[in-house]
């Protein structure tokens, strides 16, 4: 999902290696440089189907310990590291 000025991409991002093997978090990917913020979520959940708001202060996406076990968060942009 892009953001709202066409300037990020949300990702879902699976690490391997670097000490965060097998990880997946979401990510905004900037179009114009390809520089990644991580948006933090739990070590042991697997983020997926972000939306981001039309004014781009908010993402919302799904996530579980499991992946039959899905729930939905809701959290501001600006948590982005």
């Amino acid at each position: 999902c892009w953001t709202p000025d066409g300037r990020e991409i949300a990702a879902r991002i699976v690490f391997h290696g670097g000490g965060m093997e097998g990880r997946d978090v979401l990510a905004m990917v900037e179009a114009e440089t390809g520089a990644v913020r991580v948006f933090p979520t739990p070590k042991d959940e697997y983020p997926a189907h972000a939306f981001i708001s039309p004014d781009g202060r908010w993402m919302a996406y799904s996530t579980s310990p499991t992946p039959t076990t899905p729930s939905l968060f809701v959290r501001p942009m600006d948590d982005v590291e």
